[in-house]
C-alpha cells in the first residue's frame, strides 16, 4: 500500500495521511491560501470551512461535502475548471435529500461574504449540486451560491438544489447575489440552471448600493416553485438567454425587474 503525506495550511497545523487513491480530507476550520489540484482529489470536506486567503481550485478537482456544511469565503475563491476537466461541488451522500424539515442528504452551499474591495473571485466550468435548505433553523439566508460581492461565473451548472423556506418570505433561492459598492459588476454567462426547486426564485440579484448585473447566453429550464429571475435596484443586461419548462406555483411572475 502506497501512502502520500500532504499538508494543508489552516490556522492550526493539520497533517493528512492519504492512500493511493489520493483523497484529501479537509476538517472544519479556517483555511488560509491553498491550491487544490486533481492529483489530490477528491477533497472531502468534513465541517464548515472559512476561506480567509485565496483558495485556487484547479481543473478536474472534485469537492465532496460530507454533511450539512457550508463553504464560507471571506477572502477569494478562484475555480479554474475547463471544458474537458470541470470542477464539481457535491454531497458525499444524498440519502434523505428529498425530505423536508431535514438536513439529510445535502449541504449548505457556498457563501461569499461582503467584500468592499474589487474582488478577484470567479467560478469557471464548474458543477454545483445537492444543496438544500428547508424549514429548519439552519436554512435562513442560504442558497447554492450566495455572493455579497462582485463575482464572475462562466460555464457553471446548478442542478439538484432545493431551497424551500416558508418561515422567511424572501428565502428559497439557487443563486443569490447582492452589491455592496457602486461600481460593482456581477456577470453570469454561459451557465445552466435546471431541475431545481426554489420557493422564491432561481436567480436573485439585489443592487443594494447600485452595481450592475449581466446574465448572458444562459439556459434556465425545468425548475419549479418560484420565479425565474428577480432583479432589484440594479442596472441589468439580460441577453441571449433561454427560459423554458419552468413551473411557477407561487403568486409570482416568471421575471421581476
Amino acid at each position: 500500500m502506497k501512502y502520500l503525506l500532504r499538508i494543508l495550511t489552516f490556522t492550526f497545523s493539520s497533517l493528512f495521511l492519504l492512500n493511493s487513491n489520493a483523497q484529501t480530507y479537509v476538517p472544519g476550520g479556517t483555511l488560509a491560501s491553498a491550491n487544490w489540484t486533481s492529483d489530490a482529489s477528491p477533497y472531502i470536506i468534513q465541517g464548515d470551512i472559512e476561506i480567509t486567503g485565496k483558495l485556487k481550485v484547479g481543473p478536474g478537482v472534485d469537492v465532496q461535502i460530507d454533511g450539512y456544511y457550508q463553504i464560507v469565503v471571506l477572502g477569494h475563491l478562484q475555480v479554474d475548471g475547463t471544458e474537458l476537466m470541470p470542477v464539481s461541488f457535491s454531497a458525499v451522500d444524498t440519502t434523505g435529500w428529498h425530505l423536508d424539515i431535514s438536513t439529510s442528504g445535502g449541504w449548505r452551499g457556498i457563501y461569499a461574504k461582503v467584500n468592499y474591495t474589487r474582488d478577484s473571485s470567479y467560478l469557471k466550468h464548474c458543477l454545483i449540486k445537492d444543496t438544500k435548505s428547508n424549514n429548519n433553523e439552519l436554512a435562513n439566508g442560504e442558497a447554492a451560491l450566495r455572493a455579497e460581492r462582485e463575482i464572475f461565473l462562466d460555464h457553471c451548472e446548478f442542478t439538484h438544489h432545493k431551497h424551500y423556506n416558508l418561515t422567511y418570505g424572501n428565502q428559497g433561492v439557487i443563486l443569490w447575489m447582492s452589491s455592496v459598492i457602486e461600481d460593482q459588476n456581477t456577470v453570469v454567462q454561459n451557465c445552466k440552471f435546471h431541475n431545481n426547486k426554489a420557493f422564491h426564485s432561481v436567480i436573485l440579484y439585489n443592487g443594494i448600493i447600485g452595481g450592475t448585473f449581466e446574465l448572458k447566453n444562459s439556459h434556465i429550464h425545468h425548475n419549479s416553485e418560484g420565479l425565474g429571475i428577480n432583479l432589484l435596484n440594479t442596472h441589468a443586461l439580460i441577453e441571449n438567454n433561454e427560459f423554458d419548462h419552468n413551473v411557477v406555483t407561487h403568486p409570482f411572475s416568471a421575471v421581476i425587474l
